[in-house]
């Protein structure tokens, strides 16, 4: 190979050199190493093939800059630990060599195979992975950095807590601020809660501070009943049109506060509903500016519940833990049992995992024909929350847990399921293919019954009609 054979982008044909690194046994001790420095040797355009213990060490880096500088390669594959680690490292060996730092790849063989496989489907997949990025070297030209002019401008998309916090943020830096929110009030999910784990602050008393200082701040426009219906530019300089739109017959089915004709713009919390900052428009208002960076702090969705799904709204006694959360915020008695709406609540029942984790073939497709297949996190260490504060508040009201897995992520999370379970809290475990069953239950004046295999007890079949109201997980 000479050297004035040039590839695509008018440069030196490319001479990739393919670096290997052991990561001190994270990734040899799973990777055949030399298989895979072997394997590279074969592959086009790749005309050195090295290993190392630690590649990101310095004599690492000197075998990488020593065979830049003696004309062996001109473009630069490492195959390696994650690029969040050591992909700058790397380049700014190709930098002391002399090189273009952007004639470089990086290849995540640790975290993507030696700590995901086994062997020899590691060392594999391994070769493939140096195999793509090989391909990629040969094809990249060197980049040069460029400047552009930016607009002195940041949008953040949601009106939620972390919308607000990054408004405040991004304005206190000297930025214009525009904030965009679709409905009339500013919380998000924050605004239905009525405290927050696991310091117990009021939600309102979190909001009402935050809309206080993000509407005191300089420099933040604010639009509420509004979405970005059209974006182009580039980072730095976007053109963003936006739509303020009127109040709609949802807006009022959502928001029944709205009815309230003396309800003025301000910076008060309304309890489950949040905060309204100002007026929405009596027409559709178009709004055009640029600004140059978009922050989407757009937040999550509930699981929306399909009738009939555990019995839901089937039965008046089933309901979300989100309503649990607004029953029990409006229950002022303490002592005895719990009672809502004058009756004293026995027992009830917790059901874990519904609308997630999941299984093809067991559970129905949402109307787009996805599933929600992951777990949230979430859900386990609420729902054991609200149970301790029941317990603590009405030690009298049966609680059952009825659930695939506890999983309680988070310091200090544990702790919460072992004090449900020192409160009297009791747990029934089930399978995905047996789900509960919930049936009305006339005897002994309760409501509703749930049937459920328990996984515990040799899947013996339970039923717990110990239930006046079930509060099902969302």
């Amino acid at each position: 190979m000479t050297d004035d054979k040039k590839n695509s982008d008018g440069n030196d044909e490319a001479r990739v050199g393919v670096f290997v690194c052991h990561c001190g046994g994270n990734i040899s001790n799973t990777v055949d190493v030399e298989k895979v420095v072997a394997a590279a040797l074969d592959m086009p355009g790749v005309t050195l093939a090295q290993r190392n213990m630690f590649m990101c060490s310095d004599p690492g880096q000197d075998l990488v800059i020593e065979s830049i500088k003696s004309g062996k390669i001109n473009r630069v594959v490492v195959a390696a630990c994650a690029p969040s680690l050591h992909e700058t490292t790397f380049r700014n060996a190709l930098v002391r060599a002399g090189l273009n730092p952007y004639l470089y790849i990086h290849a995540n063989i640790r975290e993507h195979v030696s700590y995901v496989h086994k062997a020899p489907a590691a060392t594999e997949k391994a070769i493939a992975m140096v195999a793509a990025a090989v391909a990629k070297a040969r094809e990249i030209p060197p980049l040069e950095p460029i400047t552009v002019q930016v607009t002195d401008h940041a949008t953040v998309i949601g009106g939620g807590v972390a919308g607000i916090k990054a408004a405040i943020d991004l304005a206190v830096q000297g930025l214009r601020v525009a904030l965009i929110e679709k409905s009339p009030f500013l919380g998000g999910h924050v605004a239905a809660l009525d405290s927050l784990f696991p310091s117990g602050e009021k939600a309102g008393d979190i909001l009402t501070e935050l809309t206080k200082r993000l509407m005191s701040t300089p420099g933040i426009d604010i639009y509420t009943c509004a979405e970005v219906t059209s974006q182009d530019g580039y980072i730095g300089n976007f053109n963003l049109k936006v739509e303020r739109r009127p109040l709609s017959s949802g807006d009022h089915a959502l928001y029944p506060v709205l009815a309230d004709r003396a309800l003025n713009p301000g910076t008060d919390f309304i309890p489950f509903t949040g905060i309204f900052p100002v007026k929405p428009p009596v027409e559709t208002e178009v709004i055009e500016f640029q600004t140059g960076s978009i922050v989407l702090a757009t937040g999550f969705s509930l699981y929306a519940p399909r009738q009939g799904e555990y019995r839901y709204v089937d039965f008046p006694e089933v309901i979300t833990l989100m309503d649990l959360f607004k029953t029990m915020s409006q229950e002022k008695k303490d002592g005895g049992y719990l009672e809502i709406g004058g009756r004293k609540i026995k027992s009830m029942a917790m059901v874990h995992c519904v609308g997630s984790r999941q299984v093809q073939g067991i559970h129905e497709p949402d109307e787009k024909g996805r599933l929600q297949e992951n777990c949230s996190r979430t859900c386990c260490t609420a729902i054991l929350n609200a149970s301790t504060d029941i317990k603590k508040r009405h030690p009298e009201t049966e609680i059952f847990h009825i659930y695939r897995d506890i999983r309680t992520y988070g310091k200090g999370h544990e702790e919460i399921y072992l004090k449900a379970s020192e409160m009297g809290v009791r747990f029934i475990r089930f399978k995905v293919e047996n789900a509960p069953r919930v049936q009305k239950n006339t005897e002994d004046g309760y409501a509703i019954s749930v049937m459920v295999k328990d996984s515990l007890l040799a899947d013996e079949e339970l039923e717990v009609p110990l239930i006046w109201l079930y509060w099902r997980q969302a």
